[in-house]
């Protein structure tokens, strides 16, 4: 029994008790009269007209393998899962059937039947995550003068936005996310006064953002990202002064950001990277002090330097300028309590780290490389609570501060591709860390001991660290996924490198060292490894067989080095082969003409002793050349 049902049945109980005590008073009697009337024992059944229009609805489901419209049978459709009826005229006011959009299990297949637009009481449309209703939205919906909600999100949807839906009046919420539309946004959309959240995100949708678009007072979400909307931000956009959430990311918007947004008191969350805009970023931006806690301009063109009136930013908390062409010094964040990440890398900026980075309460996140920042890095406040600090690719000096030893917090650090010159803290107390990446300086002086337990990505490469041997907590850790210490004066022979874990690495580039020995027992166990770098080093001997398990490797680099015999048949194995480099060694013989061996080009297998064949010069011809060589030598004079 449903709920509806349930009530009707308590409702009857206590209305023929009452009936029974009545005899006292007349006035009880009346009121249960009263009652009777307004509250019938029998729920309503469903209108003749709304039931054929749902039948047809039905009709149109050519798969419904999870049973969702299970129920959809006899008369009374208000009783079916889904359906939602006017208790006092039984007229069909919400379409809503149970889905599990998460579930790729779960799904109905089919169109949407153009009788839906018969259900002339309707309120709520609402078919979200059912993955693959196709066709056109009908034209019919037009008639849904009442219709409130319109929900299709996350299907197959094709066609156009009808202009017609302009006319639905009562509409709050269009929700038209991830399906296959295409064409131009309606101008007619801007006639829905009433509308509070406007979903196209993740379609096709072409041409303009609608000019008209700021009369939408009522708005609260605006999404348009994913699509393929070009032309520049309409400044009337400044007029949808109740917007909290704008996002039009990933178009082909050119222009600049209108200053126009600045007049949005309320905008919580204003989203437009991975588009076209240029010129600089509006200061008015910096006026919405108390509602922006997201600002995304990342991945466009924008120029010029961040505006000082980001200082008055107090709800900031996330903040990413990436992947454009900023200049100038990082301005004061001082008042920026809440920032959590600090995202500019891929930018012009310049001058040195400041110092108030380290004392923002939330920050955690801190993104700025690939800039020219100069200098030393800051010794940062101790109480700074930072996840990940990614500093490479700037023009930094100095070593690392000892103050990152107590950085507790920390998981990500990246400090690659700078100017370090100095030393490493000692003991440090990073318990957290995941990854570290030292790469690319001068570093010097012993490296310390980094007993963090979830490391699982380590580069050190080309500094001036001087190993000998790989360090025992390198080789013991049990998680370690990423290693790289490429030109760090390793001298070690293979044979008696044992790390802890070897089946879950899945990069290793040991390059530019003096490792000596065969990697066969490495092989047996790196089922999972996809990079191996063992270039420029004294390995010797044949390639061994065992290099057939190494079956998710993509990349193979063993050039410049000392080895000998022949291609084994069993790299064929090795189908996930994308570059392979085995120049620069004593190779002999044929090489195997299998995919993907006999894909790579020349510079794959040059500077051998006697390979031949595909791509290098066929066996027979390499066999003549040897055989006429030695005959000179034999022979030097005819």
């Amino acid at each position: 029994m449903n709920n509806r049902n349930t009530y009707l049945f308590s409702h009857c109980l206590f209305r023929t008790a009452t009936m029974a005590n009545c005899k006292a008073s007349q006035t009880a009697l009346l009121f249960i009269v009263i009652v009777a009337f307004l509250k019938p024992c029998e729920p309503q059944n469903c209108a003749e007209q709304d039931l054929a229009a749902l039948q047809d609805f039905k009709a149109a489901i050519t798969e419904d393998p999870t049973g969702a419209l299970q129920s959809w049978v006899g008369e009374n459709c208000c009783e079916w899962n889904g359906i939602l009826c006017n208790e006092s005229n039984g007229r069909v006011i919400s379409i809503a059937p149970d889905a599990d959009p998460g579930n790729a299990s779960v799904f109905m297949r089919g169109t949407i039947s153009k009788s839906i637009g018969k259900l002339s009481f309707l309120q709520k449309f609402i078919l979200f995550g059912w993955k693959h209703i196709r066709g056109r939205i009908p034209f019919s919906v037009r008639k849904l003068k009442t219709l409130t909600h319109f929900t299709l999100d996350n299907n197959k949807i094709s066609g156009l936005i009808p202009a017609s839906i302009g006319g639905l009046l009562q509409l709050k919420s269009l929700s038209l996310s991830n399906n296959l539309i295409a064409g131009h946004i309606p101008r007619s959309i801007c006639n829905l006064r009433n509308l509070r959240t406007l979903y196209l995100d993740g379609n096709r949708l072409r041409g303009l953002i609608p000019h008209c678009i700021g009369d939408l007072k009522e708005l609260a979400v605006l999404q348009l990202k994913r699509n393929m909307i070009s032309g520049s931000i309409p400044d009337s956009i400044g007029g949808l002064e109740n917007v909290s959430t704008l996002d039009i990311s990933q178009n082909f918007l050119t222009g600049s950001v209108p200053s126009s947004v600045g007049n949005l008191s309320r905008l919580s969350e204003f989203v437009v990277s991975k588009n076209l805009l240029n010129g600089s970023i509006p200061s008015s931006l910096g006026f919405l002090r108390y509602s922006l806690s997201k600002l995304s301009l990342d991945r466009n063109l924008l120029t010029g330097e961040i505006p000082e009136s980001f200082e008055n930013l107090t709800t900031m908390n996330y903040l990413d300028l990436s992947h454009n062409g900023l200049t100038g010094n990082i301005p004061r964040f001082s008042k920026s309590s809440s920032l959590t990440y600090l995202i500019l890398s891929n930018n012009l900026l310049s001058g040195m780290l400041p110092q108030f980075l380290g004392s923002l309460p939330s920050l955690r996140v801190v993104q700025l490389s690939f800039n020219n920042f100069t200098g030393l890095i800051p010794e940062f406040d101790r109480s700074a609570k930072f996840d990940s600090v990614v500093l490479s690719n700037n023009k930094l000096t100095g070593g690392v501060p000892d103050l990152f030893a107590e950085l507790v917090y920390l998981e990500h650090l990246d400090l690659s591709n700078n100017e370090l010159n100095a030393g490493v803290p000692q003991n440090p107390a990073l318990y957290n860390l995941v990854s570290l990446n030292l790469s690319r300086n001068s570093l010097s002086g012993p490296l310390p001991n980094f007993t963090s337990i979830g490391l699982n990505s380590l580069d050190l490469s080309y500094n001036n660290l001087i190993f000998g041997s790989i360090p025992v907590w390198i080789t013991d850790s049990s998680f370690l996924i990423n290693l790289r210490l490429a030109g760090c004066g390793i001298s070690i022979s293979l044979n008696d490198w044992e790390p802890a874990a070897p089946k879950l690495y899945m990069s290793i580039d040991l390059s530019n060292n003096s490792i000596t020995g065969d990697a066969g027992r490495l092989f047996k166990n790196m089922t999972k490894l996809k990079s191996l770098n063992f270039a420029r080093n004294q390995l010797s001997g044949s390639i061994p067989l065992s290099i057939e398990n190494l079956k998710s490797l993509e990349d193979l680099d063993l050039s410049y080095n000392e080895l000998n015999g022949t291609i084994p048949e069993e790299m064929a194995q090795l189908k996930n082969l994308r570059r392979l480099n085995l120049s620069y060694n004593h190779l002999c013989g044929q090489i195997p003409d299998e995919k993907p061996l006999n894909s790579f080009p020349v510079s794959s297998f040059d500077h051998n002793d006697c390979l031949c064949g595909h791509p290098l010069p066929s066996c027979q011809s390499t066999e003549r050349k040897n055989i006429s060589s030695r005959y000179q030598n034999i022979h030097p004079h005819g």
